[in-house]
């Protein structure tokens, strides 16, 4: 549906945040000759694949990895299925929330916990979720040690476009109800009131639930300009409640909004930019409505790493 003649053919290049070719948008890739009449015109274009956490294929090479922040990987190699290995290290006694979340591709995530001497299986996961093959766990430490999180595909398939988040939140503390109001009629948030939300601290984890009908919960959390706010919603029985996320500044004004991410589940990432206290509201769509759900689920706040 175009005219006949030469083009140059430039790339758009790729959201830096979620896939990881070296390409700059705007790069060149040559002329292509259009005739007349219907025709297939292709152009090769040579592009290098960089995961920064790689070579960690093995629990000699794990990448080290902290509490409370969220990293960004790719499932790939030239030599088949990937394996990516994280160290973490872990307190006796401390819960910790670990989160898989395909942000592009189609990757099957299984999550393997590893123990300090590399080989016993902790704990694993494959689909945590009946909608979705993303990978979840969480688990209490026994002693003062270093981990090793082990992110797969299951299938054992390999594409430079399959992307993922790791959470990794801790703390896991209990919501403290009640906890903040709003007016919910489907997507539509209204007279919210943060008087009674919850303190919660930046890289950790709330045990929380959406009940009764209408329930809404506010979480009030510090961030530091330019720091990107990563927060998730697990529901422990598969979207069930159906939640939305929204975050807001201290003047009330609504600053980032999620309804279904994954499934019913909702994420977003927020980077602000000035200090300061926003609040963090998590409740089910339609809440005030006929429609509105109710369940369990865990919220984690973690901060993007950049590397």
């Amino acid at each position: 549906q175009i005219d006949p003649g030469r083009y140059a053919v430039y790339l758009s290049g790729p959201n830096p945040e979620y896939v990881l070719p070296v390409v700059q948008p705007g790069t060149f890739a040559g002329y292509v000759d259009v005739n007349p009449g219907y025709q297939h015109v292709s152009k090769s274009v040579n592009v290098t694949f960089i995961n920064p956490y790689e070579a960690n294929d093995d629990t000699n090479t794990a990448t080290t990895v902290a509490t409370g922040e969220t990293y960004i990987s790719t499932l790939y190699s030239n030599t088949g299925a990937d394996k990516d290995y994280f160290a973490l290290v872990v307190k006796n006694g401390e819960t910790y929330v670990i989160n898989t979340e395909t942000l592009a591709g189609n990757p099957d995530l299984k999550l393997t916990l590893i123990d300090s001497n590399g080989t016993t299986v902790i704990d694993q996961n494959d689909s945590n979720q009946s909608f979705s093959s993303d990978a979840w766990l969480s688990y209490t430490a026994n002693s003062t040690k270093t981990v090793y999180i082990l992110v797969e595909d299951a299938s054992g398939t390999s594409s430079p476009f399959n992307v993922y988040a790791l959470d990794i939140a801790s703390p896991l503390v209990s919501e403290l109800g009640p906890n903040g109001s709003a007016t919910v009629n489907g997507t539509t948030i209204s007279n919210v009131d943060t008087t009674n939300a919850q303190s919660v601290d930046l890289g950790s984890a709330v045990n929380a639930s959406i009940d009764p009908a209408g329930d809404d919960d506010i979480f009030m959390v510090s961030l530091t300009a330019n720091t990107t706010l990563v927060v998730d919603v697990e529901t422990v029985n598969s979207g069930e409640p159906d939640t939305m996320l929204a975050v807001y500044d201290s003047a009330g004004n609504m600053v980032a909004f999620n309804d279904d991410f994954t499934g019913r589940e909702s994420r977003l990432e927020f980077t602000p930019s000035a200090d300061g206290t926003y609040y963090v509201l998590v409740t089910s769509w339609d809440g005030d409505g006929e429609d509105g759900t109710t369940g369990n689920y865990i919220l984690s706040l973690t901060e993007l790493v950049v590397p």
